[in-house]
């Protein structure tokens, strides 16, 4: 009688579930990942990846970009976001987030850190994720995932 009940109980909330659709605190929302490299370069606007972005289409969301490469900040660009789906990311000199140090060209064969942090409002992370490769003219990926796993944080490969 109780395996009656058990069976009965999973599958009422299996078909509600199904009927409602999964609740919207599992859904993935606020992110920003990055699929590939599409287009290497070191000039402004060569260096192109393609993104994964799960924002809310309200504009209340924001993408910050920093790309630092030799201890130089080339790109600081905070852009509000109003469409979700895949799309092409290009590196250019921005300083709509803040100061940049450096000027294009980025310097070939030197480690370049990307940085992508979802905001909302500007200044509040939600979301943060990095992508470092060895330069900006080869793109051989040394790490693309979360910004906060294993010490990366600091900025150093761990």
């Amino acid at each position: 009688m109780f395996r009656k009940t058990l069976l009965r109980s999973l599958l009422m909330a299996t078909a509600i579930v199904l009927l409602l659709g999964i609740p919207s605190v599992f859904a993935q929302s606020n992110t920003f990942r990055v699929r590939s490299i599409t287009a290497l370069g070191c000039n402004s606007d060569d260096f192109r990846i393609s993104v994964d972005m799960d924002v809310p289409a309200d504009g209340s969301t924001f993408v910050h970009t920093t790309v630092t490469s030799g201890g130089l900040v080339y790109m600081n660009q905070l852009f509000q976001m109003v469409t979700s789906g895949i799309g092409l990311w290009g590196l250019f000199s921005d300083s709509t987030g803040g100061p940049t140090t450096g000027m294009f060209p980025i310097p070939a064969g030197q480690q370049m850190r990307i940085n992508f942090a979802v905001e909302s409002p500007p200044g509040t992370e939600l979301d943060e994720w990095t992508l470092i490769v060895d330069g900006c003219d080869t793109g051989r990926i040394l790490y693309n995932g979360p910004t906060r796993v294993g010490g990366l944080s600091d900025g150093r490969i761990n």
